[in-house]
């Protein structure tokens, strides 16, 4: 589908492999579907593991549960390994990895030497099906989130992201800060970490996507028999959350104990995708999304000197995509009128 294509594209970006064409294959292995380019050159072996789950499969009153959990293993390590033992094994063979955890997704990225492939595959093994979530451990994670929290809130950009979710979004998933917050921090424990990781990193949760310097058979083969001890798990999760409801048009103002104020201006946009997309795409860029070249930034920034930088986006995030324009500054009525008058 056009989603499973976009995260190959993002993959394509993140090895920076300018020679790859964007001829690929699907396998169907016996664990996950395989979407597979090969590319001869450079000879790296580039892995992306997308798990359908994420944020969505924890309870409100446990939000961050899966940022937790997946801070816990990269401080407990698995299998026989430690945390720094494992990071030692990882960078023994140049190994490039990131595990990420979104609201609808948690995603194990993998770039290696076709010579190290074998060993990258049981490292990765170890932390899908035997991850440590040591109790030592779990004082040093909470304690970080809690430190991360403060900082947050001493930032006026995070408390204004903060404060903008809550409001367009309200009680929906999209509202919840993904790291936590000091009430549910305080309920995490290594057994819900290690009861949401079984639960959710399963076969029938996983797409994997893959570039490099191997033939798409190979690679089919090697990918399903190293995540064979991969759990099948029962039931796939939702691909979407619920819709976003509609909210009235409203401004919330956050007091806050700074020289500048950090101003957002949003409202609901269509999905990703349609017969209007790129024109879209272009009167965001005329609008705030070009920089200096966009009629924003020349009215706010180089004619009236209100703003170092203003810019609009999309966020194309599933049953809840909208449009916004940020600015920080220290004079947010005329900006705000501004805003408007461009827009």
């Amino acid at each position: 589908t056009m989603r499973w294509f976009g995260w190959f594209l993002v993959l394509m970006l993140w090895m920076q492999e300018a020679e790859a064409v964007l001829n690929y294959q699907t396998y169907q292995t016996p664990v996950a579907p395989l979407w597979w380019i090969e590319a001869r050159q450079p000879e790296m072996i580039t892995l992306a593991l997308r798990f359908q789950a994420g944020e969505a499969q924890v309870p409100a009153a446990q939000a961050g549960l899966a940022n937790y959990a997946r801070q816990l293993v990269g401080e407990s390590g698995a299998g026989p390994y430690t945390g720094p033992e494992l990071e030692h094994e990882v960078n023994n063979i140049g190994l490039q990895w990131r595990l990420s955890v979104g609201y609808l997704e948690t995603v194990l990225h993998l770039k290696v030497l076709p010579e190290f492939l074998p060993r990258a595959l049981a490292l990765m093994d170890l932390v899908l099906t035997q991850p440590r979530f040591d109790e030592a451990a779990d004082g040093r994670v909470k304690a970080r989130l809690l430190a991360d929290y403060q900082q947050d809130q001493e930032n006026p950009e995070a408390v204004a992201g903060q404060v903008f979710d809550g409001a367009f979004y309200g009680d929906h998933l999209y509202g919840r800060r993904q790291a936590g917050t000091p009430e549910t921090i305080k309920t995490f424990t290594p057994a819900l970490a290690a009861a949401w990781w079984r639960e959710n990193l399963t076969q029938v949760n996983l797409h994997l996507f893959g570039v490099g310097a191997a033939a798409g058979e190979d690679m089919a083969k090697t990918m399903a028999k190293a995540l064979a001890n991969l759990p099948r798990g029962k039931t796939a999760n939702p691909e979407r959350p619920a819709v976003v409801a509609a909210v009235a048009p409203r401004r919330v103002v956050q007091a806050m104990n700074t020289p500048q104020a950090v101003v957002i201006l949003a409202q609901r946009a269509p999905e990703f995708g349609g017969p209007d997309h790129y024109p879209r795409q272009l009167l965001n860029y005329i609008v705030g999304g070009g920089d200096f070249g966009s009629r924003l930034m020349a009215e706010l920034r180089v004619k009236r000197g209100l703003t170092y930088g203003v810019t609009s986006q999309f966020d194309y995030i599933l049953n809840g995509a909208l449009w916004s324009v940020d600015v920080l500054t220290s004079a947010p009525a005329e900006a705000i009128k501004l805003i408007r008058e461009q827009v």
